[in-house]
C-alpha cells in the first residue's frame, strides 16, 4: 500500500481495526511508552549537551532557553493540532511509525549543522516530527482502555517521560563525554530509524470504539467547544502553568555544572538516576490518582497536580540555594517525581468534554497549552532572567532565575487549577439538580 493511500482516512474497515487481545494491549502499551520515551530522549539529549555545545557555539542562556524550549516546542505545538487530525481517523501505527522515523533523522541532522542557526531549524524538524506521537499513541490507548482503567493506562504511558529522561541524561551524558556531542546525535538518530520500522511491523491498529468517519467535528468546532468550557479554559492554563517545570529541567545539567563543578558524565547519570526513578513513581501514582477520582468524580482531579507542586516547591528551593551537592540531588528527588502530576488529570478532564472522534485533537489542545507556554516559555525566561542577573550574581545567576520563574508560575498555576475544579463542582451541581 502507498504510503500516501496508508495516511489517507481510511474506509470504515480500515478505520475499525481489529480487536485486541489482553497481552497484545500490553505490547502496544509497552511500545507506545517505549515511543514516548524515545521522543523524551530525542529532546533530552540537548540538554545534556547544552554546555559543550554553548562553548562551541559561544551562545548565552537566553540562546539555550529558545533552542531547548522554543525551537522544539513551539513548532510541536502548532503542528499536532494536525497531524492529530490524521490520528482520528488514519492509521495511527502508520502515523507513529512516520513519525519516529523523520524525528530520528532530523536527531542524526543535528550532528552534522555547523551554526546556531542550522541547529534551531533541525530542532524544530524534531519538533515537528514529534507532534504525532502523543496524541495518536492516546488515541489508541482511548481504544484500547475502557474510561475505567484509562488513567492508569496513561499513567504508564507517562512513565516513558522518565524512562527517556534517565537514557538522555545518564546514557546521553556518558557518549556525550566519550564521543561527542556530535556523534551522540547521529547515533540516537540511526537507532530511530531502525526503531520506527519495528513500529510499523509489529503493532497492531486497535479497533476504534466508534466510527471516526462518520461525524467527525472539525479543528474548528474542537477549539470551539473546548474554549468555551471554563473547566477547560482553566485546567489546560493550570497545567500549562504547571509545565514551566521544564525549563526547570532544562536548565538543571547546566546548573550542576556551573554551580557544584560537576562534569557532564556524573550530571547525566545522576539526574538520569533521579529524573527516572522519582518521575517514574510519580507518574504512577498520578495516574492511579486520577482513576480512583475520576470514578467518583471529576471535581477533585485538578487537586492532583496542585498537590503535587505544593510538595515540590520547598524541595526545590533547597536543591537550588544549598551549597552541597549531595543534599541539593536528594532534594530534588521530589520536585522530579511530580514533573507529570498534571498530564493524566488534564487528559481525562479534557476527553469527558469532548466526542470519541476528537480526542486525539483534544489531547493535542492540551499539549499545544503546555508545550507553548511551560515548554516554550518556562526556559526561555530563566535564560533571559539568568543573563540580565548575571553581571550582579555571577554563576549564582542561574539558580535565582530558576527559583524565581517556577515559584510565580507554581502560585498562577494553582488558581487555575482550583478555579478549574470550582467549576467542575459546579457543572455537576447543575446536572444532578
Amino acid at each position: 500500500m502507498a504510503i500516501d493511500q496508508e495516511f489517507a482516512a481510511p474506509s470504515r474497515a480500515g478505520a475499525a481495526g481489529r480487536p485486541i487481545g489482553t497481552w497484545a494491549r500490553r505490547y502496544i502499551l509497552a511500545v507506545l511508552t517505549a515511543v514516548y520515551a524515545l521522543n523524551v530522549v530525542d529532546r533530552t539529549i540537548l540538554v545534556i549537551l547544552q554546555e559543550p555545545i554553548k562553548h562551541e557555539f559561544n551562545l548565552s542562556d537566553t540562546q539555550l532557553g529558545l533552542l531547548t524550549g522554543f525551537a522544539f516546542s513551539a513548532f510541536y505545538s502548532i503542528s499536532s493540532l494536525f497531524i492529530a487530525g490524521l490520528a482520528d481517523t488514519g492509521v495511527r501505527r502508520s502515523i507513529l511509525a512516520g513519525a519516529v522515523a523523520v524525528w530520528s533523522l532530523s536527531t542524526a541532522a543535528c550532528g552534522f549543522v555547523g551554526n546556531y542557526a542550522l541547529l534551531f531549524l533541525a530542532r524544530a524538524g524534531v519538533g515537528v516530527a514529534e507532534s504525532g506521537s502523543v496524541p495518536t499513541s492516546q488515541s489508541m490507548i482511548a481504544d484500547l482502555y475502557s474510561p475505567a482503567k484509562r488513567g492508569g493506562a496513561l499513567g504508564i504511558l507517562s512513565c516513558g517521560i522518565f524512562l527517556g529522561h534517565f537514557v538522555g541524561l545518564a546514557v546521553g551524558g556518558w557518549v556525550g563525554a566519550q564521543l561527542g556531542w556530535r556523534s551522540t546525535f547521529m547515533l540516537l538518530g540511526g537507532f530511530g530509524v531502525v526503531f520506527a520500522l519495528v513500529i510499523r511491523m509489529t503493532v497492531a491498529e486497535p479497533a476504534r470504539s466508534e466510527s471516526a468517519a462518520e461525524d467527525r467535528p472539525s479543528l474548528w468546532a474542537v477549539l470551539t467547544l473546548l474554549a468555551r468550557s471554563p473547566v477547560f479554559v482553566n485546567m489546560a492554563i493550570g497545567s500549562a502553568l504547571y509545565s514551566a517545570m521544564v525549563g526547570v529541567n532544562n536548565f538543571m545539567p547546566s546548573f550542576m555544572m556551573r554551580s557544584h563543578a560537576l562534569t557532564l558524565g556524573q550530571v547525566g547519570l545522576w539526574l538520569g538516576l533521579i529524573g527516572g526513578v522519582a518521575g517514574a513513581v510519580g507518574a504512577t501514582i498520578s495516574g492511579r490518582a486520577t482513576d480512583r477520582l475520576g470514578r467518583r468524580d471529576l471535581v477533585r482531579l485538578p487537586w492532583i497536580p496542585a498537590a503535587m507542586m505544593a510538595l515540590a516547591t520547598p524541595f526545590l528551593i533547597l536543591g537550588l540555594t544549598t551549597g552541597n551537592p549531595v543534599i541539593m540531588m536528594l532534594a530534588y528527588f521530589f520536585p522530579s517525581m511530580t514533573v507529570a502530576a498534571h498530564i493524566p488529570p488534564a487528559i481525562t478532564v479534557a476527553n469527558s468534554l469532548v466526542p470519541h472522534q476528537a480526542r486525539a485533537r483534544a489531547a493535542a489542545v492540551v499539549f499545544l497549552m503546555l508545550n507553548l507556554v511551560g515548554a516554550s516559555l518556562g526556559p526561555l525566561f530563566i535564560g533571559l532572567l539568568s543573563d540580565l542577573l548575571k553581571p550582579r550574581y555571577g554563576a549564582g545567576a542561574l539558580g535565582i532565575a530558576m527559583i524565581t520563574v517556577f515559584l510565580g508560575a507554581a502560585v498562577w498555576s494553582t488558581c487555575h487549577l482550583m478555579r478549574a475544579s470550582h467549576h467542575l463542582r459546579r457543572a455537576a451541581a447543575l446536572q444532578t439538580g
